[in-house]
């Protein structure tokens, strides 16, 4: 097992015990940490598992982008094999505002093209920003109750529905990934923000 990254391929055996000839199913488990541009790759079987680690892996320079393709490839050396792949899923990991209900305002930018801020909200979000607003909510659906920029509003709702209210201006454009409800851009007058405050409400 190993990863071939700029030229230079890490890898390490598969200890027998895993057993990946022997039939059973392996469950595999790869998990990318972008702060720490490290990733891990977790074999398990239900008896054992395995576990291996690569460092220094900067997936964002690499792909110059936050977005990537996924596909899968098995070799037999020339015999006769079958690789079936089941249950694949996909989640993101810790969100950086983990709330209720939520508000966000700056005098600027809230998030980035390729990097948005990542909200797990049980409730509404409110956000104000002239410069652009850039959210993913990483599980089910997101709430917004307002949504006022001059730019660029992209909201991401990828397990679940982008819901809004009629409380959203918008300058540039709006993109709404997910099913949803997308609002004109005329629906309420342009709130400016004060200046840049972040607040959380918790129940």
């Amino acid at each position: 097992m190993g990863i071939l990254y700029n030229g230079e391929l890490t890898s390490t055996p598969v200890p027998d015990n895993i057993g990946l000839s022997s039939g059973n199913p392996v469950h595999v488990t790869m998990a990318y940490e972008s702060l720490a541009n490290a990733v891990s790759i977790t074999l398990a079987t239900a008896d054992d598992s395995f576990t291996f680690d690569v460092n220094q892996l900067d997936m964002l320079r690499i792909l110059g982008t936050n977005k990537a393709r996924i596909g899968f490839r098995a070799e037999g050396d020339g015999q006769a094999s079958t690789q079936v792949i089941s249950d694949f899923n996909f989640v993101f990991g810790v969100p950086t505002i983990n709330s209720a209900s939520v508000t966000l305002t700056s005098g600027l930018q809230i998030g980035a093209p390729q990097t948005p801020i990542l909200l797990l909200a049980a409730d509404t979000v409110a956000s104000s920003a002239p410069d652009g607003i850039y959210l993913t909510q990483i599980n089910g659906d997101l709430f917004i109750s307002s949504t006022n920029s001059d730019a660029t509003v992209h909201l991401s709702a990828p397990t679940g529905s982008v819901l809004a209210s009629t409380g959203s201006s918008t300058g540039d454009s709006i993109l709404i990934l997910g099913s949803g409800l997308q609002e004109s851009a005329s629906a309420m007058p342009n709130i400016q923000p004060e200046s840049p405050r972040r607040s959380e409400h918790c129940p």
